[in-house]
């Protein structure tokens, strides 16, 4: 089997400091941005499949594999993925991390229409459609009229994690790690709100990547959550693993809008990871998404989408210490079940 995994790295504009000489380019590139479907503006497959050497060398790979598994978004390695599939003979998996959706940006209803016409045809090329979880599996099918199943980025022995603080917090602090997006600051808002009414924990951040265009900043500086927040770049995963293990839990944030369809379904990568750590946490996200089903199933974890909610679980965080937390729940998501899953879907499908 070959799999073509998802690529989020961007390429820096290097002319960026000219930006601004240029408005009746930016004027043109909004229009077309609203008129034409969003899918067709990701220009990430040029990068990908106009390579001759990638393609050739994953086509002697393909044509040694069962089935080609490509992973969305962005666009480039997903479409990769199909043509190889195409070329081979092999059997499509088409894997949907990122909804088409959560990409649009501003643009017209009728380009929205029109882009979901189109990737629900690219969608039944392939002989199976994988998501992250049941919710956006129903969405995704509600959407293009055709079957989904959820294979959930499960959990290993080595999520696991020896908590170092079982009794008392000398400078406690929530822990979290990874990167922020634009529509997490209202969730992470509401944590420093109860933090600082707290006044006993900070938050301590290992920040991978900033995506909020200046959100998180303006947030930070606001009403002196300077005070209360660490804000740190990215190091090893060891040294995250330490300092989650010193922590009084961890902290997941996501969408808390009811509203936001997508984002309700969306099971942030690492949370089942952390869920079967052996720490305690906090998630903050609508409470009517997966990820506050999933939080529920957690005794020690704490599922909120407001203020008060999270100021009653930093207390609880706080004052119970809990030996191991009972992960039973969670067997099902364990990695090797979640491969084996897979593995029945791929064989009764092809």
């Amino acid at each position: 089997m070959i799999r073509l995994p998802i690529a989020n790295r961007t390429i820096q504009n290097s002319q960026g400091k000219n930006k601004n000489n240029f408005p009746f380019k930016r004027s043109l590139k909004a229009m077309f941005s609203l008129i034409i479907p969003p899918l067709l503006l990701d220009f990430s497959v040029k990068r990908w499949i106009l390579q001759p050497s990638l393609r050739a060398m994953l086509t002697k790979i393909a044509h040694g594999s069962d089935c080609i598994v490509s992973s969305y978004g962005p666009l480039g390695p997903f479409l990769l993925g199909w043509w190889l599939a195409r070329k081979t003979r092999k059997p499509w998996v088409a894997d949907i991390r990122d909804s088409f959706e959560s990409r649009d940006g501003k643009t017209s209803k009728s380009a929205k229409s029109l882009s979901r016409g189109i990737e629900a045809k690219l969608l039944r090329k392939a002989t199976l459609r994988i998501t992250i979880g049941k919710t956006l599996a129903n969405h995704l099918m509600t959407t293009y009229g055709i079957n989904f199943a959820a294979i959930y980025n499960g959990w290993t022995d080595a999520d696991i994690i020896s908590r170092r603080n079982k009794n008392k917090f000398v400078e406690p602090y929530l822990y979290y790690a990874g990167s922020i997006y634009g529509h997490r600051i209202s969730a992470l808002a509401i944590v420093l709100e109860a933090i600082r009414e707290n006044k006993k924990i900070k938050l301590k951040i290992r920040l991978l990547n900033d995506h909020t265009d200046g959100a998180l900043t303006k947030l930070i500086n606001c009403e002196l959550n300077h005070e209360i927040i660490e804000l740190l770049p990215s190091v090893d995963p060891k040294t995250v693993n330490e300092e989650l293990a010193n922590s009084v839990g961890a902290l997941v944030l996501e969408a808390i809008d009811d509203n936001d369809v997508l984002r309700k379904g969306t099971v942030t990568g690492k949370l089942i990871g952390l869920l079967a750590s052996g720490m305690p946490g906090i998630a903050i996200s609508s409470k009517t998404g997966e990820i506050s089903d999933l939080v529920n199933k957690v005794p020690g974890w704490y599922g909120v989408d407001d203020v008060e909610g999270c100021r009653e679980a930093l207390v609880k965080l706080l004052n119970h210490c809990p030996e191991d937390l009972n992960i039973q729940s969670l067997m099902e998501y364990n990695m090797s079940k979640q491969a084996e899953l897979f593995l029945q879907l791929v064989r009764k499908a092809i």
